[in-house]
C-alpha cells in the first residue's frame, strides 16, 4: 500500500526534530522499508525548503513556488513509486497546501500534526538562525499567519482558544477522517 506521510505544523514547531529523532519509533513500518532497501530516512523525505536551497541557492527564496512544488510533487511520486512510501515535510497549514497534499494520489495519507506555539516556535527559529543552523528565517508575522491558518484550516475553528486537548485533537481527527492522524505535543 502506497503511503504518504506529511507534517502539519507552523514553522519552528519541531517537524524536523521529530522526523529525524522519533518518527521511526512511531512508524516502524517505515524503518522496515529503510532496512529492506538499504536507505536512510532522508531518502524518503521531500521538503520544499531543501529544494529551494538546491535549485535557487537560498532556503528563504520564495520567488518561484510553482516550480518548487512541481519538483516536490515529482519527487514524492518517485519515492511512492520506488518505495511505496514518501514523507512530505512542510508547514501544510493553508488551504492550498492541503489541496496540494490531496493532489498526490496514494492509498493512505498519514497526517502528523504538531501543537502550535508561536512564542516557542519564534524562539527556536531565532536560536537556530543565531547558531547558523540550516533553516528558513520565518518572521513573527508569518508565524501568526501560519497559526491563523492552522486554526481555520487544520482545526476548522478560527476561534480556537489555543488549548491542545483531546477535544481539539478529536476535532482535527474528525475533519481529516479519511486520514490516519498522529499528534505531536
Amino acid at each position: 500500500m502506497k503511503t504518504l506521510y506529511y507534517t502539519s505544523g507552523i514553522s519552528g514547531s519541531g517537524k524536523d526534530f521529530y522526523l529525524y529523532n522519533n518518527f521511526l519509533v512511531d512508524f516502524t513500518e517505515v524503518k522496515d522499508v529503510l532496512d529492506k532497501n538499504k536507505i536512510k530516512l532522508n531518502d524518503l523525505v521531500v521538503c520544499p525548503d531543501d529544494i529551494r536551497h538546491e535549485i535557487l541557492g537560498n532556503v528563504n527564496d520564495q520567488s518561484n513556488p510553482r516550480m518548487i512544488f512541481d519538483i516536490v510533487k515529482k519527487r514524492l511520486y518517485e519515492k511512492l513509486d520506488k518505495y511505496d512510501v514518501a514523507i512530505f515535510n512542510s508547514v501544510n497549514t493553508s488551504k492550498s497546501a492541503l489541496k496540494f497534499v490531496r493532489s498526490i494520489k496514494t492509498d493512505l495519507y498519514v497526517m502528523i500534526v504538531f501543537k502550535p506555539n508561536i512564542e516557542l516556535s519564534s524562539d527556536r527559529i531565532q536560536n537556530q538562525i543565531e547558531n547558523n543552523e540550516y533553516r528558513s528565517n520565518v518572521s513573527i508575522e508569518i508565524l501568526n499567519i501560519q497559526y491563523n491558518n492552522f486554526k481555520r484550516i487544520v482545526i476548522g475553528d478560527e476561534f480556537w482558544n489555543g488549548i491542545w486537548d483531546n477535544k481539539t485533537k478529536n476535532k482535527i481527527s474528525s475533519k481529516f477522517e479519511k486520514y490516519k492522524v498522529k499528534f505531536i505535543d
